[in-house]
């Protein structure tokens, strides 16, 4: 599956870059400025945002931000941080991360991209901790030993000379494999090429939204597509599950495609993302 990475790297670093590398120098701000007393004034609010924690309490938010700022604190991989609010994985291990960046984030990508399978509801919140904390210390292992093999050495080389300002101490080569995973799988949902391995088809699988205003919809989309595309990225299709409930594609829209390039084609049950779902950091 590492190979999805390496056969995408162009695109994906192109997606990186867009907004002056805004993805990698947002991150960078943030580790810098963790061990500022006090903090900046807006550093929570970029925390939040950056790491899409939002629509929390005020209550999450104070014992959250008393923890992030608690260097002393013996951190490890384990979702245990945040449990007086419930079992909130993400962000407690964005959390571990932060103050030991070696350490992986499980987040709804990276969730995606190992394909597991999150505790059900039924379960004790003690048996859904054992089961994250599991996958927590299992994704350690596991970047632990691509970096051995290097199966990610040139992806993770081209990210460093890319954005330099990303050295070691302070963007960690497990912090570039979570970038990279992001990126692959950002592509993936906002209709990048997507470079399959073994039959070479590029495809862009994007599953269109139930709206009430479909044209402000397929305005966002065109906003989107026009950021790729002015970032060096090649979009030559566009493949739409076929979804009858769904408001129709607008003709501009299907004009616009045309005059860029880009095909719009239909494929039955292909991606199984649900709309809506929350894919960002």
């Amino acid at each position: 599956m590492y190979n999805l990475i390496n056969r995408n790297i162009s695109n994906i670093i192109a997606l990186l870059k867009i907004g002056g590398g805004r993805h990698v120098m947002q991150y960078l701000n943030l580790r810098t400025n963790l061990a500022t007393v006090p903090w900046p004034p807006t550093y929570q609010s970029k925390y939040i945002a950056f790491w899409a924690m939002g629509r929390k309490s005020t209550a999450f938010y104070r014992d959250y931000f008393a923890l992030l700022h608690s260097p002393a604190q013996p951190f490890v991989p384990t979702v245990t941080a945040l449990l007086p609010y419930g079992v909130h994985a993400s962000f407690a291990s964005k959390l571990c991360h932060m103050h030991s960046p070696h350490l992986p984030i499980y987040d709804n990508f990276v969730k995606q991209f190992y394909c597991f399978t999150p505790p059900g509801t039924g379960l004790s919140q003690l048996a859904k901790v054992g089961i994250y904390d599991a996958f927590l210390a299992a994704l350690a292992a596991e970047y632990a030993r691509v970096l051995a093999t290097r199966e990610l050495a040139v992806s993770i080389g081209v990210f460093r000379v890319t954005f330099p300002l990303a050295i070691p101490a302070s963007f960690t080569d497990e912090k570039i494999i979570d970038s990279l995973i992001w990126g692959l799988m950002k592509i993936f949902h906002l209709s990048s090429p997507l470079v399959l391995p073994g039959n070479g088809v590029t495809i862009h699988p994007l599953q269109p939204c139930i709206v009430p205003n479909a044209d402000k919809h397929y305005k966002g989309l065109q906003k989107r597509i026009k950021d790729f595309l002015a970032n060096g990225l090649h979009i030559g299709k566009i493949m739409f599950t076929h979804d009858p409930s769904a408001p129709p594609i607008p003709d501009w829209f299907k004009q616009w495609c045309s005059k860029v390039g880009i095909e719009i084609c239909f494929v039955e049950g292909y991606g199984n993302n649900r709309p809506g779902e929350h894919t960002d950091r």
